[in-house]
């Protein structure tokens, strides 16, 4: 028999009987309750209840908005011209014989500074000529008049000659009518005196003549020497002329005047432009007069204006003058109205503007000029306004209202509008990619509190698990 082979318990096998009912029971009972566990998560596993998901509200950058008064500023640019210029001419011929060290391009002339010289030796001479002539003159006038003089009293005497004749003539009449006696004609001409008196009368006409023509010749001494007199003065006056003068404050802009060059009445010496004034011509759309005020006569006063160069006097300096006029026609090419802008002492050379910049004729400038102001209008950026003239508004329940506003002035950067948007507002002004009306919205830098999203719908009915 094998040593191996297992021999019978001698209890007749009993506890190995026990020992795997014992063992099944359990194996069974572990698998049925993982049947009932696994059963009822089958039968009973989660169920999703299906809910309308709910809105979010879009961010977005909002800025308030609030009504005030605001002053209109017309954009426009300009050139730089003199508002006085001419070629400064001589008046007489001669050589010149002396210039200005200032009769150069740039040089600053005064008014009334002489700029040349022109040889004046001869009209000199002229105005010693014209003297000798006038005293000379005034000579022959002073025994003329006294030979009017001489020529009155001869008048005087041949009247009272007259006189006395007249009344010898009738003492002789009354003593004739008294003696009564009868002669012949030419003896009673003699009795009387006819020709006594016929003689006072001639030597009164005589007298009178000769004092008339005294008179007259006196009279034409007078106005020869008047005409005299006139010589004297433009003789005068061509030697004042041999110094040419600048008429006005001024800048020597060219100069062809040279020292021994023989000139003549009309020769151009220099080219002036004055210096108490620039003025400056911008060009301005014609729809934006309306804003600007334009004087009609020197008494008013035009609008404010502020020129800039920033390449000449770098940025933030500017000067400042008044619209003085406005020019008869449109520019040619863009139709836009000129305007004339006059700036009172350009080069600064005046002590209170020392520290200003200087204008260069012939320069191009930007101008701001200061037009009407606008009563309560509210002004928001150019890009807050969406299709030319609506905003999109932050309503009081924190959605989009999709508005269309008036605009009155649209300036380079903003826009002011008079109807459509109230104080305390506020203007959306970033960019939406698909404005809704009604749309929820969120600010920017504000909790959620300040725009409350739409409530979220009721849940859905519930359906039942997939199988």
């Amino acid at each position: 028999m094998s040593t191996n082979e297992q021999q019978p318990a001698p209890d007749g096998g009993k506890p190995g009987v026990l020992r795997t009912a014992v063992t099944t029971v359990v194996a069974l009972g572990v698998l049925t309750g993982s049947g009932l566990i696994a059963h009822h998560w089958l039968t009973n596993r989660p169920r999703a209840g299906r809910r309308r998901p709910e809105s979010r509200a879009t961010l977005v950058d909002a800025a308030p908005v609030q009504s005030t008064d605001f002053g209109v500023e017309v954009d426009a640019m300009g050139t730089v011209t003199a508002a006085r210029d001419l070629k400064l001419a001589s008046r007489v011929s001669g050589e010149i014989v002396d210039l200005s060290p200032e009769l150069i391009p740039g040089g600053l002339l005064k008014a009334g500074q002489a700029i040349a010289t022109i040889d004046q030796q001869d009209y000199e001479l002229a105005v010693e000529q014209c003297r000798a002539d006038i005293a000379r003159l005034a000579a022959e006038s002073e025994q003329l008049k006294q030979q009017v003089a001489q020529r009155a009293a001869d008048v005087k005497r041949a009247e009272s000659d007259l006189k006395l004749e007249t009344g010898r003539r009738q003492v002789a009449r009354e003593e004739f009518d008294i003696l009564g006696e009868e002669i012949c004609e030419e003896d009673r001409e003699f009795v009387l005196r006819e020709p006594q008196r016929a003689s006072a009368e001639a030597a009164l006409a005589a007298a009178q003549a000769a004092k008339r023509s005294t008179e007259a010749s006196c009279k034409a001494l007078e106005s020869t020497k008047a005409a005299a007199e006139v010589k004297l003065r433009m003789a005068q006056l061509d030697l004042e002329r041999t110094k040419v003068r600048a008429p006005f404050n001024a800048v020597v802009s060219a100069e062809s005047a040279e020292l021994g060059a023989q000139v003549s009445p009309g020769t151009v010496l220099a080219t002036l432009v004055g210096t108490d004034q620039y003025w400056v011509e911008l060009s301005v759309p014609v729809d934006n007069l309306k804003w600007i005020n334009i004087p009609r006569s020197d008494g008013d006063t035009g609008s404010m204006v502020r020129v800039f160069h920033e390449a000449a006097w770098g940025p933030g300096r500017f000067r400042t003058g008044r619209v003085k006029r406005l020019a008869a026609g449109l520019e040619s090419s863009g139709r836009m109205a000129r305007l004339i802008v006059e700036i009172d002492d350009p080069l600064c050379l005046k002590p209170e503007n020392a520290d200003k910049p200087s204008l260069i004729l012939g320069s191009y400038l930007r101008a701001v000029v200061e037009g009407s102001e606008l009563k309560q209008v509210v002004s928001v950026p150019r890009t807050a306004l969406r299709d030319g003239n609506r905003a999109w508004v932050v309503a009081p329940d924190g959605t989009l209202d999709i508005r269309e506003v008036e605009i009155v002035w649209r300036a380079q950067e903003s826009v002011c509008v008079s109807k459509g948007l109230h104080d305390g507002e506020e203007i959306v002004t970033s960019d939406l990619a698909a404005p809704v009306q009604g749309m929820a919205l969120r600010v920017k830098g504000k909790l959620e509190k300040a725009v409350a999203p739409p409530k979220a719908g009721p849940p859905l009915p519930e359906t039942g698990a997939e199988r």
